[in-house]
């Protein structure tokens, strides 16, 4: 285990420096243990070029999700600073933040919980229908209509 830690180690390295987070090489060493331990049985067919170019791809992908989940909670800080949801709180008024939250009453908590999911812990669509057993298909469906009903309960 420590050669193969010592032989992905400058692929590891290479994309941590592109994030700003300290524990990301260590994210990314964890990954690879993981990954190893739970390599596919097929593989054993498979020579050694063919296993180094699945973990290198393997590692590239999670580097893509890792990305992309910090990309999400950069924004997600940006979008939910505190100063700036005061600053806009005080720019609606009673009446349309008491619309707002009738609106949201009008949801199921399936569909509450889909629509913070997706929006504000940044799980895809995918990633939600897998946790909970159901098809993407379904839970989209969900999160268009629950949009659907907070759409017509806003323009009331």
């Amino acid at each position: 285990m420590l050669q193969l830690l010592e032989c992905f180690t400058p692929l590891l390295r290479k994309y941590a420096r592109k994030f700003e987070y300290e524990d990301t090489f260590a994210e990314l060493q964890l990954y690879l243990i993981q990954l190893i331990k739970n390599f596919p049985l097929i593989a054993d067919d498979w020579n050694d070029g063919q296993i180094v170019n699945y973990i290198a791809k393997a590692i590239y992908t999670y580097y893509i999700k890792l990305s992309k989940h910090n990309s999400f909670r950069e924004n997600y800080l940006l979008e939910f600073n505190p100063e700036i949801m005061d600053r806009a709180a005080r720019n609606i008024g009673t009446e349309q933040r008491m619309m707002l939250q009738e609106a949201f009453t009008q949801l199921s908590s399936w569909q509450k919980t889909v629509l913070v999911m997706h929006y504000l812990q940044g799980y895809s669509i995918q990633e939600i229908a897998k946790i909970y057993g159901k098809s993407r298909q379904a839970v989209n469906k969900v999160k268009v209509q629950a949009l659907d009903i907070l759409q017509k309960q806003l323009k009331h």
